[in-house]
């Protein structure tokens, strides 16, 4: 459970004194915890989250260097727990070798529920199926 690899990291760092990543990680875990659901669904759900917060905010104070390094950093270890989605390529690779129909369909948003039921069990984000849809579709 990605939980538990929170908690061995949160004494990690314990021991190496680091507390920006002791902060972070007991934020993630804390957070988990007042859910009252620590099942990898939750827990990557409060990953993405942050990790989204963290972009939006650099996007906001993309002049201040310091503060976008440190949330870049952030962004990086909270990205660790994840499990790796598959990429636009690899989706499109996909779409390809099982001979999905994402052209015939009315509009992008009915071929992105045609290969969101395909890759049913594979880790993808939506984005990026869309991406990958609106890719071969211009083709």
């Amino acid at each position: 459970m990605i939980i538990n690899t929170i908690r061995e990291q949160i004494k990690t760092a314990m021991f190496a004194k680091d507390s920006a990543t002791l902060g972070l990680l007991r934020l993630v875990l804390g957070t988990a915890q007042q859910d009252g659901d620590e099942s990898d669904v939750n827990v990557e759900a409060i990953l993405r989250k942050m990790i989204k917060s963290n972009q939006q905010t650099i996007d906001y104070i993309k002049y201040d260097h310091d503060n976008a390094t440190s949330l870049t950093k952030e962004i990086a270890l909270l990205d660790s727990f994840l499990p790796k989605s598959m990429s636009v390529e690899d989706i499109k690779t996909y779409i390809t070798e099982n001979r999905l129909d994402v052209k015939s369909q009315s509009n992008v948003g009915a071929a992105v529920g045609v290969v969101m039921k395909g890759l049913k069990g594979k880790t993808v984000q939506g984005g990026d199926v869309k991406k990958a849809i609106e890719e071969i579709r211009s083709c």
